[in-house]
């Protein structure tokens, strides 16, 4: 793929949309090209769809370029480049928000500055890698589920007033900057961290004023009973497990690194439903059925090696009817063939009922085992009111289908994360149809 230039010819400012697509991934940066008579300019939405790499292109010589953008589309193969001399506003002078949740990979180059909200939070597996300078706007930076924030030297010193590392958070060096053994120095009023998390002092040199815990994480998950009174919550490390039945809880919260486990059933009999008058899922969080369906005997089990399950997907290979309901799923996914307890089996199946507001920040996940082709369960959703950015999945393994995810709010959806009932891929690469969601 090589890169193009888009260029505009005004004398001041400009603004627009800018959309770049791609079908393969290179190295070469697709560039918006401003004049240098041009000192400002506006984008409302920067959007790369496909791999691929995309910023404004860099300047030799002072002014920098002042670069205002509202709001960036990015994708897990796509990044967005703060190049030389060009002073990168995001959501700080467009589109201005107090709290922004990056959803893009962005990489600040030596010599370019980036300038962001009060609030920041880097999580999902995105990065923030920064060769070049991070403003002093920021008052609080938190990097948490699987989130990267990467310095490496020359970075400007860090000078925000609060940093948190949270639960699976990424504190590293860039993947961008040239080799060095030189330290980044980070000044910030207050560090806090988890108590696992341990700052690598080869690489960076901390300057705080105070340094604090977040609540704590252990290295290993605590079991607890499921509590049968009103209110069910789980801390950081505990996990508790539901029978299949209907258990009613007045309030539940599911803390980061906590899961509520479904039972589920080897032979698809029984169903679990969880009712409340909230449920709150925190970053981090999980209710989890991952291969608790069928082991043998699936509606859409696999005949043979060849074949992976069905169930809303067609499993690779495999001839039977999908099966389950759109808009009420309750059903199990089915076995790949050969299926163990702990291979191979269909996806869980839970039906969650919320009074109130149900916020999905974690992960609700009823896809099928690793191996052997199972194909996705049921997800089945009621609410009021659903929100949050995580994830509801139900999704296939080994060319095993995808399953049903099925999501009903009365007064208000504001869900913004993601669903998914994708079919798995083989090592093959056979890969199930995608279910329904």
């Amino acid at each position: 793929m090589a890169s193009f230039k888009t260029h505009v010819n005004l004398t001041h400012i400009l603004r627009l949309q800018a959309l770049v697509k791609t079908k393969d991934a290179a190295d070469a940066m697709s560039t918006l090209g401003v004049p240098t008579s041009t000192v400002s300019s506006q984008l409302d939405t920067l959007e790369v769809t496909g791999p691929g790499v995309a910023g404004f292109q860099s300047r030799t010589t002072l002014p920098a370029l002042n670069a205002q953008v509202g709001t960036i589309i990015g994708n897990a193969d796509s990044l967005i480049k703060v190049t030389r001399n060009v002073d990168f506003f995001w959501a700080t002078r467009i589109g201005v928000v107090d709290e922004l949740i990056i959803d893009s990979n962005i990489y600040v180059a030596y010599d370019g500055k980036i300038d962001l909200p009060k609030n920041v939070i880097i999580d999902k597996g995105w990065s923030l890698d920064v060769c070049g300078k991070v403003t002093t706007s920021t008052d609080q930076l938190t990097v948490r589920e699987s989130g990267e924030l990467r310095m490496s030297y020359p970075a400007s010193d860090l000078e925000i007033h609060t940093l948190i590392v949270d639960y699976q958070g990424v504190l590293t060096s860039s993947q961008f900057c040239a080799t060095t053994t030189d330290r980044v120095n980070i000044k910030v009023t207050y560090f806090n961290k988890t108590s696992d998390f341990t700052l690598d002092t080869a690489k960076f040199a901390l300057s705080a004023g105070t340094t604090g815990s977040v609540s704590p994480t252990g290295t290993a998950l605590q079991q607890q009973t499921c509590a049968t009174t009103n209110k069910l919550e789980l801390k950081r490390d505990q996990w508790c497990k539901l029978a299949t039945g209907t258990h009613t809880y007045n309030s539940i919260i599911i803390h980061p690194g906590a899961e509520l486990r479904i039972e589920g059933s080897e032979t698809g009999t029984g169903t679990t439903t969880i009712s409340a008058g909230s449920l709150n899922i925190k970053f981090g969080g999980k209710i989890t059925g991952v291969g608790k369906g069928f082991k043998s005997g699936g509606t859409g089990s696999a005949a043979s090696a060849s074949q992976a399950a069905t169930h809303a997907g067609t499993g690779h290979g495999n001839t039977k009817s999908t099966y389950g309901t759109i808009t009420t799923p309750n059903k199990y996914g089915s076995n790949g063939n050969g299926a163990s307890s702990s291979s191979g089996r269909g996806g869980g199946q839970v039906k969650i009922s919320v009074t109130n507001t149900l916020t999905v920040d974690g992960t609700i996940d009823m896809s099928a085992d690793t191996g052997n082709g199972g194909s996705g369960g049921s997800v089945w959703v009621i609410a009021a009111t659903i929100a949050g950015n995580g994830y509801m999945l139900a999704e296939g393994s080994s060319g095993g289908g995808g399953g049903r995810v099925a999501v009903d709010a009365s007064n208000t959806y504001s869900f913004t994360g993601t669903l998914s009932a994708e079919g798995g891929e083989d090592g093959s690469g056979n890969k199930g149809s995608s279910g329904v969601f």
